[in-house]
């Protein structure tokens, strides 16, 4: 995170740089859980989505030996048959490599964070465009939402 703040600030630019989603008690915006109930689950959803919305933010993925950006995220409801219905929450980032290239399931994303207390998701804001982010409460969902960085 300090090798960011330095970037920017080797370009003049002023940039906030915060621990995003991670798991543990490591001190972020989002701490997730793996018994986070499915509305929290939904909430931190959500929290991503804006991030990823904001055009003066970027998200960061600390995964398994690698960092990428997310590039996108979508979401859409799926008719999971006898069971209702399904939603599907995915990310676009770049594993293998840097070019995005693969969409990851929210779900999964969770599971690699709550794998080791290492692994987050970064973000970054230009701050005289710092987006102010809940960091709980419930938001509205729509049937299908996609949003690209």
């Amino acid at each position: 995170m300090a090798a960011l703040r330095q970037l920017g600030g080797q370009h003049g630019e002023d940039v906030a740089v915060w621990k995003f989603m991670a798991a543990g008690k490591r001190r972020a915006q989002c701490t997730i859980q793996e018994q986070d109930s499915s509305e929290t689950v939904q909430e931190q959803w959500q929290v991503l989505v804006k991030l990823v919305q904001d055009p003066h933010s970027a998200l960061l993925y600390h995964l398994e030996n690698h960092y990428c950006l997310v590039f996108a995220a979508r979401s859409w409801h799926l008719n999971a048959g006898y069971s209702g219905c399904k939603q599907v929450r995915q990310v676009l980032v770049a594993k293998p490599g840097q070019k995005p290239c693969a969409w990851v399931s929210f779900d999964s994303l969770r599971q690699t964070l709550l794998s080791w207390q290492g692994y987050a998701l970064m973000a970054a804001n230009w701050r005289q465009h710092t987006l102010l982010l809940p960091s709980s409460g419930k938001q509205d969902q729509a049937n299908a939402d996609i949003c690209v960085a």
